[in-house]
């Protein structure tokens, strides 16, 4: 690790400049995890944070380096308590521009409720700074009983025209499938800014639906 991290932060920051990049994203899914186990013993989880606060701090010297003021740096993390309080222990936040919360993919149920939005966001901003928080908002929705994803276009396009108060389907055989609706992303986003959080993180664009011509940049007020 000490040794790949300086030639990885090199070649990042020749990419960056190749390609005139706004910064760079990490997402690591999730330090001292393993899915199917859970967290792992606590020393293979500190070692896992203390390596990802290097990288995050020697990124943000690369930048100096470079006088790449302008440059952020972000970062996505589950929401489950934890995982704040670790990366407030490693003083990742002295560094990471904004914090993405993945407030979706939530066991059980609807899997990005408005409520599941909510206690991410309070929990978030009681143990980091509010200002460097997102809510993360899906543009997907999940079969709650398989939890087989399908992006909002299909939805739409399957279901159209499609109630903007309705946050759920139903599911070929049994289940439904979960999303956020236009109402309840609208909500989700007040909810976010009436919190003093930095603002929302979607997950992602792509599968947003395109019954219309995708304009670049366009700016929708709510």
């Amino acid at each position: 690790m000490q040794i790949l991290r300086p030639r990885s932060c090199q070649e990042l920051g020749n990419f960056i400049a190749k390609y005139d990049l706004d910064g760079v994203d990490y997402n690591w899914e999730y330090p001292g995890y393993r899915f199917g186990q859970g967290y792992l013993s606590e020393e293979e989880v500190n070692a896992d944070y203390k390596g990802l606060s290097k990288l995050v701090f020697s990124t943000r010297a690369m930048f100096a380096k470079y006088k790449w003021n302008s440059k952020v740096i972000t970062m996505a993390y589950y929401p489950d308590g934890r995982q704040e309080q670790l990366l407030k222990e490693h003083r990742i936040p002295e560094v990471v521009d904004l914090l993405h919360m993945m407030s979706y993919d939530q066991g059980g149920g609807h899997h990005s409720s408005m409520d599941y939005g909510k206690r991410s966001a309070d929990q978030g901003k009681g143990i980091l700074p509010p200002l460097q928080l997102t809510m993360g908002v899906p543009f997907y929705g999940r079969h709650s009983r398989t939890g087989e994803w399908t992006t909002y276009e299909d939805l739409v396009q399957k279901h159209w025209p499609l109630d903007p108060k309705v946050d759920s389907v139903a599911a070929a055989g049994q289940g439904s499938i979960g999303f956020n609706g236009v109402d309840t992303i609208r909500e989700k986003t007040l909810y976010a800014l009436k919190q003093g959080l930095g603002g929302v993180m979607i997950w992602e664009v792509g599968q947003d639906c395109r019954l219309v011509p995708v304009v670049p940049a366009l700016v929708s007020e709510f």
